[in-house]
């Protein structure tokens, strides 16, 4: 063999080996580990299938998604974000709670009636303040890919709750230490309590009210034990999506897109679904004979000026001007 043929030979090794190599890492499949500790039914779970669904297909296989719900891997939601910080998973949906361990600003999520609407949630997840605070996690070794929504906390009572002095004695369930104080700065009492016991409490008169969500209500048939449900939206509630952020960094640019829009497309899903399950539950309450009260402009006011005690308390945590960008948005 002549140094002509050797040469052109050895051109068409390098060739195939370049075509091989490059067909191998175009067929590399990247494996996200996807947790989070509620039923597959939850809005959480409910986002996860729909993301899960849409990358696969739209990745063409490249990358394929396991979902582990119902705390299958991890049973406490606060390890399962600091494994995904550590890169033992790639993916979870956290809460506001958790993740405002590590960052208090989350906190601002949850404070009361900060929200004006639903809408106005929405507004704040999509926009420049929702982004700046989820670009926060890449401190924390995470990146934050969008939210998942859920409806928001109403009060529902025995008897008709809409002026501040009708909580005066009244004994009102919740389930977190800033409920607590917004039921006190309401002049009510707080009783904290896991919602298993609810039902019963609300039957027996252990308590008088409950803050809750409409869609939990229903699905328990609360028109049994409750006569009114006062559409207060006194807290939101929001879901951080996160990655670990060098599982992140690793994936090719187009798969990043595609994940991006994964994201998006569940989180639209979500919100229709919500949409959707909020109204067939107030109608079910209705129709079990619930009466829907809804605030006057004058009784939010009242509200709103009765809680600004717990602003005062988390806003040095949060800080003001936080606070202030995210009651603008409507």
């Amino acid at each position: 063999m002549n140094r002509k043929s050797v040469l052109t030979l050895a051109l068409v090794c390098v060739l195939v080996g370049t075509f091989f190599v490059g067909c191998a890492q175009e067929q590399k499949v990247y494996t996200i580990k996807l947790a989070h500790e509620v039923p597959p039914t939850h809005p959480k779970g409910v986002w996860a299938e729909n993301f899960k669904k849409y990358v696969e297909e739209k990745s063409k296989g490249r990358i394929k998604v396991e979902i582990y719900p119902q705390g299958q891997l991890y049973k406490d939601p606060a390890t399962i974000i600091q494994a995904t910080a550590k890169g033992t998973i790639q993916m979870s949906i956290t809460s506001t709670g958790y993740v405002s361990t590590m960052i208090p600003q989350f906190q601002v999520v949850d404070l009361p009636m900060i929200f004006e609407s639903q809408e106005a949630l929405y507004h704040f997840q999509d926009g420049d303040v929702g982004e700046k605070l989820l670009k926060m996690l890449e401190g924390k070794g995470l990146k934050g890919l969008g939210w998942v929504s859920n409806v928001p906390l109403d009060l529902f009572s025995k008897e008709k709750i809409s002026e501040i002095d009708d909580f005066k004695g009244k004994k009102i369930r919740v389930h977190t230490a800033l409920l607590e104080e917004v039921i006190r700065s309401l002049g009510g009492n707080p009783v904290s309590m896991p919602a298993s016991e609810l039902y019963l409490a609300l039957q027996q008169g252990v308590v008088d009210g409950a803050m809750t969500t409409v869609t939990y209500a229903a699905s328990n048939h609360y028109e049994e034990v409750i006569k009114y449900v006062t559409v207060c939206r006194v807290s939101a509630i929001s879901y951080p999506v996160v990655m670990n952020l060098e599982f992140w960094n690793n994936l090719p640019n187009d798969l990043k897109e595609v994940v991006k829009a994964g994201v998006r497309y569940a989180t639209e899903q979500n919100r229709k679904d919500l949409s959707n399950l909020e109204k067939k539950s107030f109608d079910s309450l209705e129709k079990g004979g619930v009466e829907i009260v809804k605030l006057s402009p004058e009784q939010r006011k009242a509200w709103q000026s009765a809680i600004g005690k717990v602003y005062d308390k988390y806003k040095d945590v949060i800080g003001p001007d936080l606070i202030k960008e995210v009651q603008e948005i409507s």
